[in-house]
């Protein structure tokens, strides 16, 4: 049985805090000096300071949003990576409450050669867990909650 290889997006693949910096107009700096600390995975606090004031210029960008996101610096080693080991491998992202999210990540994993076939756009990642499959996350809690539970193979990032 081949392993089967899920990767987030957001903060694995794509820079989101970036793009949510910018149409808050501030920036990572900014928000830090005001108390933000490493490892605070939520935004809203420091961003509009409700999920609804977060989210508001996010979908007001609407795809341009996610097009707009800047690759991190791994992307193309992550990928080549994971191809490496697996030729069952797939981009696992969750969608925002806006539907333009669902094109515009599709849209955004072609502009780094991630085949739209390739993309799974759920809110429903459990679904995927089984045996041998992997997930990398940005976010331990999500991989243990989705994946661990279901005793599988969990890796979340460290970066």
């Amino acid at each position: 049985m081949e392993r089967v290889i899920y990767l987030d997006m957001d903060q694995v693949l794509a820079d989101f805090e970036h793009g949510a910096y910018r149409v808050h107009n501030t920036t990572h700096e900014e928000v830090v000096k005001q108390g933000r600390k490493p490892g605070d995975w939520s935004l809203e606090p420091w961003l509009g300071g409700s999920q609804n004031k977060f989210w508001e210029p996010i979908h007001k960008a609407g795809k341009k949003f996610w097009l707009g996101l800047p690759p991190l610096p791994w992307i193309r080693q992550l990928i080549s990576l994971v191809r490496y080991y697996s030729m069952e491998w797939y981009v696992l992202t969750s969608p925002s409450i806006c539907h333009t999210s669902y094109v515009g990540k599709l849209m955004w994993g072609s502009l780094y050669d991630i085949p739209t076939d390739k993309i799974i756009i759920t809110k429903h990642k459990h679904l995927l867990a089984k045996p041998g499959a992997l997930l990398i996350d940005d976010r331990k809690k999500s991989v243990d909650r989705v994946f661990s539970r279901r005793r599988r193979h969990t890796v979340s990032s460290i970066w």
